[in-house]
């Protein structure tokens, strides 16, 4: 009961302090200067813009709703931006948010920017990546990125984190992997629990270190951590997936700013 209660506690937290929020939220013009800006990376998808699955998913509604937590649970003043692929302004932010990378459609110049992105400190969420059908592109993603390394044997590249870890524990203290649905699957009684297929069931965080031995980039498989902010406020979504997203967010955001 306990514990129940303190989940119920930090989601009334959470909910408080974002309050009612329009879709154009865009902080008052005589607010101080920017302190972090909440940065999603637009790039060309691999099918045309009516498909759901592209850069836009879940945008601008989750980047506000991440904006407006980030400023009033942890006081960084925060602001949204697109941040495209195409443009050296990049290198500009600390944190680039991509969600749907599986459907990137990258060139040559795109790789080498990330790659110079990361190596100058930058630090990559990458979001909503679900079951092989999503990693394996993914993984391809990363071998260009990051030249030498094989797409068949991930563990070359990438480590699981598991709760130990300090980014768990930055901010908030996260006991489990909480796997956080797209709003269709979370609010159907009847669906499976998971996107494409079984491989999609079990949610898992990856790392890939830099030299220094810090996290540069995280990957949330199986999970869609943007669900967790758009659909906040609406009654009908697990308070358990919103909880965990947002609390992982706010972590992975001052680990990226302390590191």
């Amino acid at each position: 009961m306990r514990i129940a209660a303190l989940a119920l506690f930090a989601l009334g937290a959470i909910a408080f302090a974002l309050g009612t929020i329009a879709q154009d939220y865009h902080p008052p013009d005589n607010r101080l200067p920017t302190e972090f800006y909440f940065a999603r990376l637009e790039y060309p998808g691999l099918r045309d813009t009516t498909y759901i699955k592209n850069w836009y998913t879940d945008y601008p509604l989750a980047d506000n709703h991440f904006a407006v937590l980030v400023n009033r649970l942890t006081g960084i003043r925060t602001d949204i931006i697109r941040v495209y692929i195409d443009s050296d302004t990049i290198f500009e932010y600390p944190f680039v948010y991509i969600v749907e990378p599986a459907q990137a459609n990258l060139t040559d110049e795109h790789i080498v920017r990330l790659r110079k992105y990361l190596a100058r400190g930058g630090f990559l969420m990458l979001d909503d990546i679900h079951g092989n059908e999503d990693m394996i592109p993914v993984l391809n993603l990363l071998a260009h990125i990051f030249p030498g390394t094989d797409p068949t044997k991930p563990t070359d590249t990438l480590v699981e984190l598991d709760i130990s870890h300090e980014i768990f524990h930055v901010f908030y203290d996260i006991p489990v992997v909480v796997q956080v649905l797209n709003d269709a699957l979370a609010m159907c009684t009847s669906c499976a629990k998971w996107e494409n297929g079984e491989t999609g069931e079990i949610p898992q965080v990856f790392a890939h270190y830099n030299d220094d031995g810090y996290i540069d980039m995280l990957i949330m498989y199986n999970n869609d951590i943007g669900d967790s902010a758009e659909w906040l406020d609406d009654p009908r979504y697990p308070r358990e997936m919103s909880l965990f997203g947002i609390k992982m967010m706010v972590n992975s955001i001052l680990y990226a700013m302390s590191h």
